[in-house]
């Protein structure tokens, strides 16, 4: 037979009212307000978490030209910035907007937008009030454009990938003559318009995007061109990193688009941003700068625009601007480089510079920056220097056309370390290349190994074949390798960084409250013990945990995971 012992169970609040379990009031609340400060910094850290900037674009603001979206003025009037928890739904965004705009009338339509070099693209509607931002795709920094969802400015706008914009260089004849003539005339002349270029007497540039399924014959009326007009498209067959013809000085060469490429789209065309577009007349080849072969025209440089400057400042102090020397050399497109350079010096009369003193040619980029030195045994056509611009006289070799120019660091990133150049074959190997970099810099030794520089300006992967040329791993003119310290793994072995996880809890805990706590004794004790490498790194509740480096783990590519463990 069994029995049962009937057992009365206490509720919390039994035990609170029984004297003998009485909790004190300060603890209890002392638990409360701790309880709401953790629900306090739960709801911040979830509205920090979930918080979203959106940037609204107002269609009142914007119009349509060559259909593309285009703001009105360039004051930021028609852009907002709004804050918004992306938990909520697109009706709540919605509603949100409506009370911020308390004019708007009519229907309001949300759609994604994004900003190319051609103007303001829309995508995918927001039609689903229900359903949330997160759930919708909406994350930070998404452009929205508010409207009616049906025109602008009584303009339809197109949508979605095919459509995208494209950013054209249109290219015009454009003579001195022309301006003044047109300047009598009272005409305002159109290099004088929002983002032409004037690019010497004979070609003006000018920056126009159109909607990607336009077509070419589209393209040409918005112009304001008449159906006899040609359409020309540059052609890129350069020498030496890939440079058009029309990059380097003297004279360009264009493709003309047959007469059934005016049905195709930009985008069937593939036409993209920055791509340039010349538009002749029938009477642009009365002039002796634009000539006609089959489908191939030329564009000949005129004789006032065919020049180099070149700069030279000496390594001196003082005024810079002063001491800067500039001079124009008369230069074509068939002119050596080489040519050029002794020219400067003999108009800049730098023939009495100290004997082995080398000088060499470099082009400057829009930022400043020095660019690696031009091939001098080249013409200015083929080295992709164009014409009417500028080259600096700097001290230092010029590479010959087989060679390369490369920077270096020893150690570090080029962000940190100082940068060293040289110059060696593209047909050296990388032990070659590494040996000629540690003699220069007085470093001997075998325990040395090449590395790239990644996107972001940091050590990125070794050169892992030593016995490979330079060419062959696509080494490139003005790339900047780092020289790191080790030895490289033998082929078919990875060298893998470890870290070991050390949880400060399982610190003993028999430490007098007068000493350093835990974590200061577990630093205390990395540093002491063996004097690796470690970073303490802190964890939710105020815990903290360390990372030490042990070494590096030599093991083949093929083994498993588990291998890696035991090892």
């Amino acid at each position: 037979m069994l029995f049962y012992r009937k057992t009365q169970l206490h509720r919390p609040s039994d035990a609170l009212n029984n004297p003998q379990y009485k909790v004190p009031s300060q603890l209890i609340q002392m638990a409360q307000d701790e309880n709401r400060r953790l629900q306090q910094m739960r709801e911040e850290f979830e509205a920090a978490n979930n918080t979203v900037e959106l940037h609204l674009h107002l269609a009142p603001f914007y119009k349509m030209v060559n259909g593309v979206l285009q703001p009105v003025s360039r004051e930021p009037s028609g852009s907002i910035n709004l804050s918004f928890d992306r938990r909520k739904t697109v009706g709540d965004l919605r509603i949100t907007i409506y009370h911020m705009q308390e004019l708007w009338e009519g229907d309001m339509a949300l759609t994604v937008a994004r900003s190319l070099p051609a103007g303001l693209h829309l995508y995918n509607t927001l039609t689903d009030d229900s359903v949330s931002l997160y759930s919708a795709g909406i994350c930070t920094n998404t452009d929205l454009f508010v409207w009616n969802g049906k025109q602008v400015c009584g303009a339809a706008v197109q949508s979605g990938a095919e459509w995208e914009p494209v950013l054209l260089t249109v290219v015009r004849p454009f003579l001195d003559e022309d301006v003044e003539q047109e300047g009598q005339n009272g005409v305002k002349c159109q290099n004088n318009s929002a983002g032409s270029e004037k690019v010497g007497p004979g070609l003006q540039r000018e920056a126009r995007g159109f909607a990607g399924g336009a077509t070419l014959g589209e393209v040409r009326e918005a112009l304001g061109e008449p159906r006899e007009s040609l359409l020309c498209q540059e052609n890129k067959r350069g020498r030496g990193g890939g440079q058009g013809t029309g990059e380097g000085g003297g004279a360009s060469g264009w493709r003309v688009f047959p007469p059934d490429d005016m049905q195709r789209t930009l985008k069937e065309l593939s036409l993209k941003d920055g791509d340039a577009l010349l538009v002749l007349e029938p009477d642009s080849f009365d002039s002796s700068v634009f000539t006609r072969n089959g489908d191939v025209v030329t564009v000949t440089t005129p004789s006032d625009c065919r020049w180099l400057q070149v700069e030279f400042q000496p390594q001196i102090n003082g005024d810079e601007e002063e001491q800067r020397k500039k001079v124009k050399v008369p230069a074509t497109g068939n002119m050596l480089l080489c040519e050029v350079k002794q020219r400067a010096i003999e108009e800049l009369q730098l023939q009495e510079q100290p004997s082995g003193v080398q000088l060499c040619l470099r082009q400057v980029d829009c930022s400043g920056k020095l660019l690696p030195p031009v091939f001098e045994e080249l013409s200015v056509r083929d080295a992709g220097v164009r014409l009417m611009t500028t080259l600096t006289l700097c001290p230092g070799n010029a590479p010959k056309e087989s060679q390369l120019f490369l920077h270096f660091t020893v150690g570090s990133a080029p962000s940190t370390g100082m940068k060293m150049d040289i110059i060696v074959e593209k047909t050296c190997t990388v032990k070659e290349c590494l040996k000629a970099m540690l003699d220069a810099v007085g470093l001997d030794g075998t325990s040395w190994h090449l590395r790239r520089v990644d996107w972001c300006e940091e050590v990125g992967e070794p050169l892992m074949d030593e016995d490979a040329s330079l060419s062959e791993l696509k080494i490139s003119n003005g790339e900047t390798l780092v020289v790191t310290e080790g030895l490289l793994p033998p082929k078919g072995f990875l060298k893998l960084p470890v870290w070991l996880y050390v949880d400060l809890r399982c610190v003993e805990p028999d430490c007098n409250p007068t000493e350093n706590s835990p974590a200061e004794q577990q630093m205390d004790r990395a540093e002491t013990t063996d004097g690796s490498c470690a970073q303490s790194i802190f964890l939710c509740g105020g815990k903290m945990a360390e990372l030490r480096n042990i070494g590096r783990v030599e093991i083949s590519d093929d083994a498993t995971l588990e291998d890696l463990k035991t090892q």
